[in-house]
């Protein structure tokens, strides 16, 4: 085995958490599969998985319990890096995303970080990814966005912040997303306040779901998107136009 590589995966995977060996089992995806027997199976399978994503340009990580998304792009090495348009890091234990966790997946388009446990991202952590179109980061423990957070991402075409505990929205949250996004997921958040004319200020948004809120005042939601047709039952708003 290579003596560099599996020094690498045990940086990843002490800092990312191997907790496989404690279940005998692995998620992949949202699937069940054995365990590998051993480390070096398990590092095998990451090892296939990182070829694959470096010839397809799709690197699938999920259920791998990983805690952190440092020491990826040192596994995949600075050519492969720069090929991987597709990342998928859902079903796994990430708590926090950095400012320098994704600095060198520069052509990235897809990524996907849901069902996780993320409490805290960075204000520039999304800084590298310039060229992304959707950003899944639903079904996490998020509390709060910051201002301009998606300032960089000129190209985004869909946001998932589903099932989070986000209970305020601000205008400035969305800057630099008002020209390109048109797919936003909200729902079953805890949002009980919409800033006025927050959506009418999305040139091309098209789908919003925010069911599951605690909104209370549906003339004030609906109000602050003028001339769209609003669905409403009970506590769902989702519109489409």
């Amino acid at each position: 085995m290579n003596s560099k590589f599996f020094f690498l995966f045990l940086i990843l995977m002490s800092e990312v958490g191997l907790y496989l060996f404690f279940e005998n089992r692995f998620l992949l995806g949202r699937r069940q599969y054995k365990l590998p027997a051993s480390e070096k199976e398990l590092v095998s399978l990451l090892k296939e998985r990182l070829k694959e994503g470096c010839e397809t340009g799709a690197l699938d990580l999920s259920g791998f319990y990983l805690k952190s998304i440092r020491g990826i792009s040192s596994l995949l090495g600075e050519k492969c890096v720069k090929k991987i348009r597709e990342l998928d890091l859902s079903n796994n234990e990430i708590y926090a995303i950095n400012t320098r966790d994704l600095e060198a997946f520069v052509n990235l388009e897809y990524l996907d970080l849901s069902f996780n446990k993320i409490v805290k991202i960075e204000t520039k952590a999304f800084k590298p990814l310039k060229n992304l179109i959707s950003l899944d980061l639903g079904h996490n423990k998020i509390k709060k966005l910051f201002p301009k957070m998606f300032v960089w991402q000129g190209k985004l075409k869909f946001l998932d912040l589903s099932d989070n505990k986000i209970r305020y929205l601000e205008k400035s949250f969305f800057d630099g997303l008002f020209s390109s996004l048109q797919k936003i997921n909200l729902a079953d958040n805890r949002i009980i306040h919409i800033p006025a004319d927050l959506f009418k200020r999305f040139k091309r948004l098209n789908e919003l779901n925010l069911k599951g809120n605690l909104i209370k005042i549906w003339q004030r939601a609906e109000g602050n998107i003028r001339e769209k047709r609003p669905v409403i039952e009970r506590d769902i708003l989702t519109l489409w136009w």
